[in-house]
């Protein structure tokens, strides 16, 4: 032993050489906090430490140290500030809005070509299709009456031989279709109207 502390126990304090230094050993835990300089340990801890003017003096603990959140940001502050930056775009990405999504569509107006049909429909489902039957059999006679000579004094068997010739149709079929206004049943009335029509543009139009 170089040095060594008794008290009325036995050694509190022990220096031992090792190689070219020492060691010294204390049998508590001091220089703690404020308690450094309380009675005597001042001198204790001189006299453990060989302290000498002009020497450095380096305090090191295990207990003492900063908390994980504290080292994430000393090492990491850029990494976790950017990390925040993204969370709160998701929940601002996530949040409820105030407005609509997208913005409200221009109102447009229908066409004429679908106010027509709209208004076909209707009427062929809720009028039970006697309307336009009746002007699809006027719009074909006066059709005929400006392509077929004559055509109003023609018999039946005469206007289904010239419906024939003048469309290329099936003359027998267009008079059939023009006869029976309000006795066609619905599911037989759009087929109906649909020869018709083929046969007046037709005679409207040869060859289109």
């Amino acid at each position: 032993m170089q040095w060594a502390l008794r008290d009325a126990t036995g050694l509190q304090a022990v220096r031992v050489g090792v190689g070219k230094g020492s060691v010294t050993v204390i049998n508590v835990v001091p220089f703690t906090r404020r308690s450094l300089f309380d009675g005597d340990h001042a001198a204790l801890f001189v006299a453990a430490t060989q302290l000498q003017r002009g020497d450095d003096v380096l305090f090191l603990t295990e207990d003492d140290h900063p908390s994980l959140l504290a080292l994430l940001w000393i090492y990491g502050a850029p990494s976790v500030a950017l990390s925040l930056v993204l969370i709160a775009l998701l929940q601002w990405r996530g949040a409820a809005r105030f407005g609509p999504l997208l913005a409200q569509p221009e109102p447009r107006r229908r066409s004429m070509a679908e106010q027509i049909r709209g208004s076909g429909y209707f009427a062929l489902r809720f009028g039970e299709g006697a309307p336009l039957h009746e002007a699809a059999i006027r719009a074909l006679t006066e059709a005929a009456r400006r392509r077929i000579p004559a055509y109003s004094r023609l018999s039946d068997p005469q206007r289904a031989a010239a419906l024939g010739k003048a469309t290329g149709m099936n003359g027998d079929a267009i008079v059939s279709a023009m006869d029976g206004v309000g006795k066609l049943r619905a599911k037989e009335l759009p087929n109906t109207l649909a020869l018709l029509e083929c046969a007046r543009r037709q005679l409207l139009n040869p060859g289109a």
